[in-house]
């Protein structure tokens, strides 16, 4: 992974590292030349997936911006989000991750909880929301 020399300032501390990727096949790659990586971020077919169950629609996209906030380690740049027309976005869980791979299986996971949720009328809101949030996992943003 190549760190560029983008700067921000976090809880007093400086963080030294490029915020900007595009995608090299599936492999995040860090981006510090601004006008390439608008131009890509604007033409770019970023969605991992996006499936729909009943109505939820579960979304996993590339972010191109990295979404560690504060520690140490690989940049977050992949989100799977599910949204329903009945719920507000913020009251459905997400999660963020660092490479495809864990994006797309975070994305199947969500799915699976989705299906599972379909199929059991019992199944309340408050449920499938706290079954998503084990199955796609804790939001990386620390």
């Amino acid at each position: 992974m190549i760190w560029g020399h983008s700067k921000s300032r976090l809880k007093g501390e400086m963080r030294s590292r490029e915020t900007k990727y595009i995608l090299n096949g599936r492999v995040p790659e860090a981006c510090g030349n601004l006008m390439r990586w608008s131009e890509w971020m604007h033409i770019a077919d970023r969605r991992v997936a996006r499936t729909t169950v009943g109505e939820i629609d579960v979304s996993t996209v590339f972010l191109g911006i990295d979404h560690r906030f504060s520690g140490n380690g690989p940049p977050v740049v992949f989100e799977t989000m599910c949204f329903c027309g009945t719920k507000e976005a913020g009251e459905l869980p997400f999660a963020r991750y660092s490479t495809w791979d864990e994006a797309k299986a975070g994305h199947e996971a969500a799915v699976m909880v989705c299906q599972a949720g379909e199929k059991v009328s019992e199944v309340t809101a408050q449920d499938l929301m706290t079954r998503l949030m084990g199955a796609i996992g804790t939001p990386k943003n620390s």
